[in-house]
């Protein structure tokens, strides 16, 4: 028996290019070491019993789905994610002719925003589970100088366990106009005997296996036949987490000439990859508050003591009576709560918030962070604009020897903005 260490549980991520479907081109390929995903499996049944009963008869099963917790240390290479996840899918601009790209995330005010779902993977070489559907319903960034961190959640669609970390390698075999002949199959050097052109899976997988450098469990072959349909070929066992090499030769192929086989890597196999250490840290971070949309990031605030972030609400599951969806089937946008709390030094300008709160003034609000340089003149960023209002006054205090006031500020939509947040990233994400 194989125990499970704690310390060893990695996550693992990709985006979905449809939502609720596995990323077939890339599988989970992208590991994260800065935010965490701790998996929380949600499970409801009802017990019931009949009359006279002291016992439960049974219980019958409601509702399952997976949530996931978000903490840890906020990367800018890594947090383009969740915030794809929540605001918006971004489209990456080069910055310049270097390794910087900037991500543009603008939630619209009136309309549906186009987000990205994720897969997500948590577990060991042992043992693992994995999630489709994945969306960030919460997030939050909490600063200030004794640390930054993210927080918030995930909700997903029912878990899968007993799955594999691996990217396992998937490739296409597709077999055209054949009506006669055969084929072969060339793996890392080692070529199969003939294989008849109508062959089913189970037959392709059977000529695989007999090559001394694929033993039984290596290989899996799903699909076909071979003149009818795509088999698809995917490389597990010993063979797993490798890129595999593998051709086709079609010449003995036989139909109207127009006959011929082709092997397409669907997906290719490996580990999953570590973006580059891009940590957001307190020094990297300024404030601003000013009075127009146009002019925001002018005033500086010297004396804000802390600043905090937060989303939720952002979807809600769409349960239906349906037996071919054994969770959520789809993810609507709900009504979002959306705040910035700012605790300021109460001296004259942190007083002065006062006012804006009893005559309901807009603020504009930017937490920008600007980490190590890229390339040229372009840095890690991570901006945040926002408009708000101040909703919450909270009562002068001590914070740390220091006289401090603390305001919340709901986020509001100005038509002259026309936006309430608009959150710029620069780091060295090409392409989600």
């Amino acid at each position: 028996m194989t125990e499970r260490a704690t310390i060893n549980q990695v996550v693992q991520i990709a985006p979905e290019a449809t939502h609720g479907s596995e990323p077939t081109t890339r599988g989970a390929n992208i590991r994260l070491r800065s935010i965490r995903l701790t998996p929380q499996p949600q499970f409801e049944a009802e017990g019931y019993r009949g009359m006279g009963q002291k016992f439960l008869t049974g219980a019958s099963v409601r509702r399952e789905w997976m949530q996931w917790a978000i903490e840890g240390q906020p990367d800018y290479n890594e947090l383009i994610y969740l915030l794809a996840s929540i605001l918006g899918t971004p489209t990456p601009t080069q910055q310049g002719a270097t390794a910087a790209y900037k991500s543009d995330f603008t939630p619209d005010n009136d309309a549906e925003d186009t987000v990205t779902s994720l897969f997500i993977q948590h577990g060991d070489e042992n043992e693992a589970l994995e999630a489709l559907y994945n969306l960030v319903t919460e997030l939050s960034l909490t600063f200030n100088r004794s640390g930054i961190e993210v927080g918030g959640s995930i909700i997903g669609q029912r878990l899968t366990d007993d799955v594999e970390l691996d990217i396992t390698e998937i490739d296409t075999l597709i077999i055209e106009n054949a009506t006669g002949g055969t084929f072969v199959l060339t793996v890392n050097g080692q070529t199969t005997a003939n294989i008849v052109y109508n062959a089913t899976a189970d037959a392709v997988q059977t000529a695989l296996e007999t090559l001394s450098n694929i033993a039984p469990g290596d290989v899996s072959c799903s699909g076909g036949p071979c003149n009818t349909a795509d088999v698809l070929i995917e490389f597990t066992g010993d063979l797993a987490r490798q890129n595999i090499t593998i051709t086709i030769d079609d010449a003995l192929l036989t139909g109207d000439g127009s006959e011929q086989g082709t092997i397409t890597e669907t997906r290719q196999g490996g580990v999953a990859t570590e973006l580059e250490d891009a940590p957001i840290e307190p020094p990297h971070v300024s404030i601003y508050l000013d009075t127009t949309g146009a002019g925001i990031g002018v005033t500086q605030l010297t004396r804000v003591l802390s600043a905090e972030f937060n989303l939720s609400d952002r979807f809600a599951p769409g349960w239906f009576l349906n037996r071919s969806v054994n969770s959520w089937a789809c993810a609507v946008e709900s009504e979002p709560a959306a705040t910035l709390a700012l605790r300021l030094m109460a001296d004259d300008t942190g007083m002065d918030l006062l006012d804006n709160a009893r005559e309901g003034d807009k603020r504009f609000i930017r937490i920008e962070c600007i980490g190590p340089l890229i390339e040229s003149t372009y840095y890690y960023t991570l901006q945040f604009d926002l408009c708000g209002e101040i909703t919450e006054v909270d009562e002068p205090g001590d914070e740390d020897a220091i006289y401090a006031i603390g305001y919340t500020f709901s986020l509001c939509y100005d038509p002259t903005w026309a936006k309430a947040l608009d959150v710029d990233l620069i780091n060295k994400i090409a392409t989600l």
